[in-house]
């Protein structure tokens, strides 16, 4: 539903917690094809998805500028992390 609104360009900041496996590429696909998201706010519980997530926003014109771990859980071995991407290009055709 959320990259469906993206796709309409009813946001500029989008907010993501994605279960375990992270967004995929078809969503960050819509995401940075979105003429409108300039933010984007992640949150996941899975370091391997969202360096994987990560790449694929980056390749298609977002840049990480924050990134925060928070301990949620303590006495376990999961962390929570906090990406913050901006666009960095403006939408063209080869996002898409």
């Amino acid at each position: 539903p959320a990259a469906a609104m993206a796709d309409e360009g009813a946001f500029s900041v989008v907010v993501a917690d994605p279960p375990r496996k992270g967004l995929g590429l078809q969503v960050v696909k819509r995401l940075a094809a979105s003429p409108t998201v300039r933010l984007l706010l992640y949150v996941s519980c899975n370091g391997a998805s969202f360096r994987c997530d990560a790449e694929f926003l980056m390749e298609r014109g977002f840049r990480l500028t924050q990134l925060r771990s928070y301990d949620s859980f303590p006495g376990t071995s999961h962390l929570e992390i906090l990406g913050v991407f901006e666009r960095r290009t403006a939408v063209s055709h080869w996002h898409r």
